[in-house]
This record gives C-alpha cells, sequence and structure tokens, in this order.
C-alpha cells in the first residue's frame, strides 16, 4: 500500500489520506488531545495535571508514525522542489553572465586585431617613406618638435629637415 501513496503524491503532488485516526488528524478535527488552558490555547496543561512520563514518542500509534512520514516526505519534496529551483536561477544567472563575457571577449579581440593591423599598416608607412620619428628639443624655445628625417637614399645623400617654425630646407 505505501507504494500507491508515493505514486499518489508524485501524480497529484499531495499527500494521500489515509484512513482512521490519522485521517481526523489530518482534517484537523482532534488533531491535538492536549487539554487546554484557561485562555482556550492548546498545549498548556492544567495547574493540577501532569504530561506523561517519558517523552513525546512513547504514546506514538501505527496512524501516527505514517502521518509523520508522510509529513516529512512531503517537506522534503518541497524542500527538494525549491532547492531545484534555486539551482535553475543559478544556471541561468551563470548563463548570461557566459554570454555577457563571450560578447565582450569578441569585442577585444576585434578590437586587438583592428589595432595589429593598424600597427603593421604604420610599420610599412615608416619602412616605404623611409621617414623616422623623432622628439627633439628646439634650440633656445624650449619646445618638442617632431623632426623627419629622410634617409640617405641613392646618389646625393641629402635629407629633408623639418625644425619648429622652419621651413623645407635642402
Amino acid at each position: 500500500m505505501a507504494p500507491q501513496g508515493r505514486r499518489a503524491t508524485r501524480r497529484y503532488g499531495g499527500v494521500p489520506e489515509m484512513g482512521g485516526a490519522s485521517a481526523s488528524a489530518s482534517s484537523g478535527a482532534g488533531a491535538d488531545e492536549r487539554p487546554k488552558g484557561e485562555d482556550g490555547k492548546q498545549g498548556q496543561v492544567a495547574a493540577g495535571a501532569q504530561p506523561p512520563a517519558g517523552g513525546k514518542k512513547r504514546g506514538r500509534t501505527a496512524g501516527d508514525k505514517e502521518q509523520n512520514r508522510l509529513k516529512r516526505l512531503l517537506r522534503n519534496h518541497v524542500s527538494a522542489q525549491q532547492a531545484r529551483e534555486r539551482k535553475k536561477a543559478y544556471l541561468t544567472e551563470l548563463e548570461a553572465k557566459a554570454k555577457g563575457l563571450e560578447l565582450r571577449n569578441a569585442e577585444l579581440e576585434q578590437r586587438v586585431s583592428t589595432l595589429q593591423n593598424e600597427n603593421n599598416t604604420l610599420r610599412q608607412v615608416i619602412d616605404v617613406s623611409g621617414k623616422e620619428f623623432k622628439f627633439t628639443w628646439a634650440s633656445g624655445r624650449g619646445e618638442l618638435c617632431d623632426i623627419y628625417e629622410e634617409r640617405q637614399s641613392g646618389e646625393d645623400g641629402n635629407g629633408l629637415l623639418l625644425e619648429c617654425g622652419s621651413t623645407w630646407r635642402k
């Protein structure tokens, strides 16, 4: 009979009702047989009455044990479902983060490629034109100037020199 109860729990998502005392306990009628105190709250023992000696587990019936087992199974089921939902949310968050990082990585790779191409192009321009980029201080003014010097080529060996504020000279 227990396997049917498990199937019913899985199929319908609830705890199956058992006959006898556990059915009345689950419906709320007679669920707690402890005496009520003067203010009407359950669980308070009257001044003259003593609680039964021993622990809570001594007076259990088979129906009580079965009811507690079913409650425990239901709590475990709910807890497992919540854990699955938390895991699913966590994995969804990780997947979104991974996609974002992949996009960022692709952007950075594209930028690296662009900068490498630009660097190679500039190196070719320097090699083809024969110009070198140098910094120097202009005499007497303390300004930083760009000096382009053409490498010696061919017959005459003369180069062009550009100084701050001056014109091209041969």
